[in-house]
């Protein structure tokens, strides 16, 4: 009986990975690189670790030169963590990735941290059709790129005239010095991403939607970098990356992610605001806790602890606080909360205990029920609740149609009502144009 127990499952850990045609970690290193590769900069690697890695450090980047990557669909799962944020516009750091593009088309894949100059700064849904919110121009490019700093991208080349992508980002931000598991899918007609074994999709802000992929590259597989020059380089450690040939489906990466944190783990999950919205010091937050698999856990015993950072590298904790609350304001959390500037700011949210986490806690599961949620906390709102499109009828005219920051039209009806959040520019009847903001409550 024993017998058939270990060849059943040997059977099922060799079917788990059967699919795998791409393979890097510390154990690893030396025949996966062997000759067939070309590492540049300094990478070091750590055996003795609790979790073995492989650290790319400030400038260590890995070039596969004899690796196709697969085109029809694919999965590529990871264990990372990252070290810091890129410091250089458009604040981007690619894990993996074999892009390349031209005038007329990209193509090829890119697994990122941070969202770049295409990361929009309103829904999808806001605007008035799908060429206006995929179409890219050059404007305010700091602003988009610093509030998706810490967001992870998945990148796929497109087969359209402009070098245009398709991109999918995470609906909650990568912390930093924190392990974190990440999956993305792509099945030849939909791309996902998957963080911590649940499904992390922003799916308010999707570039591309309707453009062709383009999966196959002329470049190598990179790890560590974009580009073959180590721009855009990722300053983290790796405990392991793997590619498949085929799409896991959801059980199957939750189980992989069960495998290195056991069965068991509480997470904070920010309902609202969403990921990159508009704020005021009045905006409502809205908490739960959730298991492992994103089960909700009635009890809220647990005080939550609220940080504030505002800082481009994301490292300073300018405001910390507790709470019981699962639904408050910032100016209900923080008396000296108005002391805080206009602009980009990172709320991180955690649960101070150890409750509902495995019962051999160590290190890195304590630090990993936190999470991340870059906003723009705006100081002269001008809101569309309560008459919508009528209040600022009343202050500046008639209104001859709103655009976001890179000039793009927007559905007034999709805007009315208050829901949606953002920095916009009205255009009135006199043609003057104004910069503003909305929030959403």
């Amino acid at each position: 009986m024993k017998k058939t127990l270990i060849a059943i499952c040997v059977l099922l850990v060799t079917n788990a990975f059967s699919a795998v045609v791409f393979e890097l970690n510390e154990s690893n290193f030396d025949t996966r690189v062997g000759s067939s590769a070309s590492v540049h900069g300094t990478i070091t690697r750590s055996a003795d670790s609790e979790i073995p890695f492989i650290d790319f450090g400030k400038d260590g980047y890995i070039i596969f030169h004899d690796f196709a990557f697969p085109r029809d669909s694919f999965t590529l799962e990871t264990y990372l963590c990252l070290n810091e944020y890129s410091s250089v516009l458009p604040y981007i750091s690619t894990f993996c990735g074999n892009i390349s593009w031209t005038s007329e088309y990209s193509l090829g894949v890119d697994f990122r941290i941070g969202g770049g100059h295409h990361y929009p700064l309103l829904p999808q849904e806001a605007y008035t059709s799908e060429t206006d919110f995929v179409r890219p121009d050059f404007v305010t490019l700091s602003e988009r790129s610093l509030l998706s700093k810490s967001i992870s991208t998945f990148v796929l080349g497109a087969d359209v005239p402009g070098g245009s992508w398709k991109e999918i980002y995470s609906s909650e931000g990568i912390p930093l010095n924190e392990w974190v598991h990440l999956t993305y899918t792509w099945d030849g007609s939909e791309m996902n991403m998957y963080l911590d074994g649940n499904e992390a999709v922003d799916t308010w802000r999707i570039n591309g939607l309707q453009n062709p992929a383009n999966v196959d590259s002329v470049f190598d597989l990179i790890v560590g970098s974009c580009c073959m020059d180590g721009v855009r380089h990722f300053n983290g450690k790796m405990s392991f990356l793997r590619i498949y040939d085929e799409v896991l489906n959801s059980s199957q990466i939750h189980d992989n992610y069960a495998a290195l944190n056991g069965e068991c783990r509480c997470k904070v999950k920010i309902i609202m605001p969403i990921i990159g919205q508009c704020i005021t010091d009045s905006t409502e937050f809205e908490l739960s806790l959730s298991s492992q698999f994103g089960c909700p856990i009635d009890s809220f015993s647990d005080s939550i602890q609220i940080s504030i950072i505002n800082d481009t590298s994301i490292v300073a904790e300018l405001f910390t606080a507790s709470t019981d609350m699962h639904t408050f304001s910032l100016k209900e959390i923080f008396s000296n909360i108005s002391e805080l500037d206009q602009g980009v700011i990172h709320v991180k949210i955690s649960c101070k205990t150890k409750q509902g986490l495995r019962k051999r806690v160590i290190a890195r599961v304590e630090k990993k029920n936190a999470s991340l949620l870059p906003l723009y906390l705006n100081r002269q709102s001008a809101s569309m609740s309560g008459g919508g499109m009528h209040a600022y009828t009343v202050k500046t005219g008639a209104i001859e149609g709103i655009y976001d920051l890179r000039g793009r039209l927007l559905n007034i009806d999709k805007l009315d009502g208050g829901r949606y959040s953002g920095l916009l520019i009205l255009k009135t009847s006199d043609k003057r144009l104004r910069r503003t903001c909305i929030s959403g409550r």
